[in-house]
């Protein structure tokens, strides 16, 4: 039976963890590939994305390398042709965790590479969800299911996964599934619990599989004088 009083605690630490990571900037490397039959083993490669990402107002925003500042705009204008998510650097685990959105359901203790950990399974509607998907020129927010797990001992939030739930029948997605997976990183005077690896595949109605293998690293404390420009 699932601890409540564990699941609290890790609540409470987990909620400390994503408040804090509004003050980092993350480099975020984007591995993108394609598969055009479901039973092929590799993934066409198609290109290396760069982009810096940070949490702004509640948002996940995006910038390029160097550019010293963060603009709201779609992520689309940034990246080439293909398919593309955001909410993987922070915005999703903090409306599931922070915001204290979706129903959460204990599953089982689980083995992790080794790692003890309990997991939960929850869902969110289209409301309370911040998944949001770009295949070619339509984008859309969609509702969305999936589990967390966490290590009984430390509270860490160790692995997140999110699959879209009811994505509209013009996006012609048959599965659009996220993995992150996390873990402590020291940036500046502190210890962090930021996202290391993501995973993001979309796979149409035709059989071809979009994936995005995006490593997070170089985070740094937000500087004062980076500028954030809204409108564009």
């Amino acid at each position: 039976l699932p601890d409540q009083g564990q699941l609290a605690r890790f609540q409470e630490k987990i909620r400390r963890d994503m408040t804090s990571i509004p003050n980092y900037t993350c480099l975020e490397t984007i591995e993108r590939g394609r598969r055009v039959w479901p039973l092929d083993q590799d993934f066409i490669a198609g290109g290396t994305v760069r982009l810096e990402v940070s949490i702004v107002a509640g948002k996940e925003l995006f910038a390029r390398p160097g550019a010293g500042s963060f603009e709201e705009r779609d992520v689309a204008s940034l990246v080439p042709t293909g398919a593309i998510g955001t909410g993987m650097f922070a915005a999703f685990a903090r409306d599931l965790f922070i915001k204290g959105k979706g129903t959460l359901r204990y599953r089982r203790e689980e083995n992790l590479n080794g790692r003890g950990s309990d997991r939960y399974d929850f869902r969110l509607t289209q409301q309370e969800s911040a998944l949001k998907l770009e295949v070619g020129n339509i984008s859309a927010t969609v509702a969305a299911k999936g589990a967390f797990w966490f290590d009984p001992v430390s509270l860490d939030l160790i692995r997140l996964d999110v699959y879209g739930d009811n994505m509209p029948n013009g996006m012609h997605l048959a599965e659009a599934v996220t993995r992150t997976n996390y873990s402590r990183t020291h940036v500046g005077d502190s210890d962090a619990l930021l996202p290391k690896r993501s995973e993001l595949t979309m796979t149409s109605f035709s059989g071809i599989t979009y994936r995005d293998v995006i490593e997070f690293s170089q985070c740094h404390e937000y500087r004062a004088e980076s500028t954030i420009s809204f409108g564009h």
